[in-house]
């Protein structure tokens, strides 16, 4: 997973937040047979709620997680149309209107359908689930247990599934990691998503649709495999275990795979995280400083005894040239919407240029300096950054020498650049780096490294989040 929906996440220190949210939880969170708490009686639960923080609030509030659908694709938050099925006999309520539907029954929705309010779907039996036949993801048309509630937005639809927090990681681990990975591992992982989804409980991130996060890797995937035995039982191993420091549920930033180091907060202009330090992932401890450039391209053409350098995506590289930058500065700037401060369309960009400027712990880039005509620009950020370089149909050569196409984005922010030049001219750029995901926090595949080795879940944990305590929620 990686942490690309809306930023960093913030671990909630009060009651603005929850108040933000509470009213539309409120008229949302009703029980599927439309009994339950007063709209009023839920305001004052979540008030009193807000009121506490860290371990309090994780042991108050409600079991239950509301997680936003996305499309087939993963990028979009709502649907033109949802059709859904059932292999066991299924309820469609509307208010206090409830009709039961055979097994194998199709019902489609359209945004006009549900001009009279929203929607609830469920299974007749309590360990059921329904089936949405309208999304398509890597298990197929994916089946959802607990409820799905659709509601108009405009001419589309939001699609929203309520269910208790240890189902929903029953989708998320397998989701996020190999189901072959090693017990502990898998264990980690388990108590890196709860907690996960313990801080959207608490801070959500969608309040305007009654969501807490949704299903995608700008939140953490869920629902794109199918649960399976040893995930079940990584789950079920550490049911209910969260990471807290002191009194502070963990913010459990996790990714695919390190270059050999990890990074800290100031990746995202954070304050410091006291646990999430940057760190090497191998037996040789960091003491060398990464953000130095000469140590950086230094360091990336060693493997360091790093536990990941067999790793795919521990080393790799591709070209990528000036006319595509250009391509991608574009887009950025139409996806923020083409126009400046004053309201001019902004003009197109010729980019001539670019060069790493800064640099932050673990050797992540925080800023370039981009030649754009004959003015140079700076982007700084480390999803910006990643976006400007991204690799549309370029091949990614990796460290095992296998290719990948149809990236989103650079693989990492750990790279450097060298220029690749034609009859004595610059054409664009080499990007070689490692790693793939943003580096903060915990490395899936150093977590399984570990687990190898002999490491317990606590403390392939405490590797990645020092200062830390596993405990019952």
């Amino acid at each position: 997973m990686e942490k690309k929906k809306y930023g960093p996440v913030r671990l909630v220190t009060g009651l603005l937040l929850l108040l933000n949210a509470a009213l539309f939880f409120a008229v949302h969170m009703r029980t599927a047979d439309g009994t339950g708490p007063s709209a009023e009686e839920e305001q004052t639960e979540q008030t009193e709620q807000a009121e506490i923080t860290g371990r309090s609030a994780v042991k108050t509030a409600g079991d239950n997680i509301r997680v936003l659908i996305t499309d087939s694709s993963f990028q979009k938050t709502t649907h033109k149309e949802v059709t859904v099925t059932g292999a066991g006999s299924f309820w469609v309520q509307r208010g206090d209107d409830a009709h039961r539907y055979p097994a194998g029954t199709q019902m489609t929705w359209k945004a006009e359908d549900l001009a009279d309010g929203e929607v609830y779907v469920y299974p007749d039996a309590g360990d059921g689930s329904v089936q949405v036949l309208s999304i398509e993801r890597e298990c197929g048309n994916p089946s959802y247990e607990g409820r799905l509630q659709l509601q108009k937005d405009g001419e589309e639809i939001v699609l929203v599934n309520i269910l208790d927090v240890e189902t929903y990681l029953r989708y998320v681990v397998p989701s996020e990691m190999p189901a072959g990975y090693g017990e502990e591992a898998l264990k980690a992982q388990a108590v890196c998503a709860r907690n996960f989804a313990w801080q959207h409980i608490l801070d959500p991130g969608y309040p305007a649709y009654g969501a807490h996060l949704d299903d995608s890797i700008r939140c953490q995937v869920y629902n794109n495999c199918a649960p399976c035995p040893s995930t079940d039982k990584a789950i079920d191993d550490t049911s209910g275990m969260l990471l807290f420091c002191g009194d502070d549920l963990v913010q459990t930033y996790y990714f695919s795979t390190s270059w050999g180091y990890t990074t800290d907060a100031g990746l995202w202009g954070q304050e410091q995280i006291s646990y999430c330090k940057s760190r090497s992932v191998s037996d040789t401890p960091l003491e060398e400083d990464l953000s130095q450039e000469d140590v950086f391209r230094r360091k990336l053409g060693e493997d360091g005894g790093a536990y990941e350098k067999e790793m795919g995506w521990f080393r790799w590289s591709y070209e990528i040239s000036l006319e595509r930058l250009t391509e991608n500065r574009n887009l950025m700037e139409e996806t923020a919407g083409g126009e400046t401060a004053g309201g001019e369309t902004v003009p197109e960009h010729s980019i001539c240029g670019a060069k790493v400027t800064k640099r932050g712990a673990g050797g992540a880039v925080l800023q370039l300096a981009v030649q754009d005509g004959e003015e140079w620009d700076t982007i700084e950020g480390e999803q910006k950054i990643r976006q400007f370089l991204w690799p549309r149909s370029e091949v990614i050569t990796k460290n095992d020498g296998t290719q990948e196409q149809g990236f989103e984005k650079t693989p990492s922010p750990y790279f450097y650049l060298d220029a690749v030049e034609k009859d004595g001219k610059l054409t664009g750029y080499r990007v070689i780096g490692g790693g793939c995901g943003h580096g903060l926090g915990m490395t899936q595949n150093g977590a399984n490294a570990l687990a190898e080795k002999g490491y317990t879940c606590e403390e392939i944990l405490r590797y990645f989040y020092t200062d830390t305590v596993l405990q019952k929620r």
